[in-house]
């Protein structure tokens, strides 16, 4: 995992959106929209020689009055999440934690786009699942994967964005491994997302 990360600071960023987003991915993700349709609001990238999956979404800011119509303990990020795993039918799911982004880092060490203004918060979300490949449906054949998620909140543009890392695991029903191995890797990830033309949520 180390000589991925020391790879993938070498990496180009990843033009995303028509070039309005930026991201820094390893080489082995490949864009998926080349095998299956992506809806416009996503990009969507996959490494086939680990099953690892990368999703950044656009999405419409939820409001304050829908989270706490949702049940949700009052976060968007937690909202995020639920919502995230309500479309991923996992046969289980668990949150795991919740930690806001930028608060314990200097000014220097957080990404580009948490300095920016007109982010008014963002939170890294730890959960995992247990859910099926592709067509396997058997129980046994379910993968465990960990879902690292982050949310960058743009009331400005009355948008959020997230951002998910799929890890798969392996085939088993143990949780107790609760180290999250990719962390790090996540957040360099999330680090590199970057807007670099706002003209994409109509600004100029």
């Amino acid at each position: 995992m180390v000589a991925a990360e020391a790879a993938s600071r070498d990496e180009p960023p990843r033009a995303l959106f028509g070039g309005a987003m930026r991201l820094v991915l390893e080489h082995g993700f490949a864009d998926v929209s080349g095998l299956r349709q992506v809806p416009d609001n996503q990009e969507v990238f996959a490494d086939t020689a680990s099953d690892r999956s990368v999703i950044v979404e656009i999405l419409e800011l939820v409001a304050d009055d829908e989270i706490r119509d949702s049940g949700v303990e009052s976060s968007p990020a937690r909202f995020h999440f639920d919502a995230y795993i309500h479309d991923c039918e996992p046969l289980s799911a668990e949150l795991c934690c919740i930690e806001p982004i930028g608060v314990t880092h200097s000014a220097t060490e957080r990404s580009a786009l948490v300095r920016d203004a007109r982010c008014a918060a963002a939170w890294l979300v730890l959960g995992r699942m247990r859910a099926h490949k592709f067509n396997e449906r058997a129980p046994e054949q379910a993968a465990q994967v960990d879902v690292y998620l982050a949310v960058f909140r743009l009331p400005a543009v009355a948008s959020d964005i997230t951002l998910v890392l799929n890890v798969p695991i392996g085939c088993s029903t143990d949780s107790s491994d609760t180290s999250f191995a990719a962390k790090a890797e996540f957040v360099r990830l999330a680090k590199s997302l970057e807007i670099s033309d706002w003209a994409l949520f109509g600004l100029p």
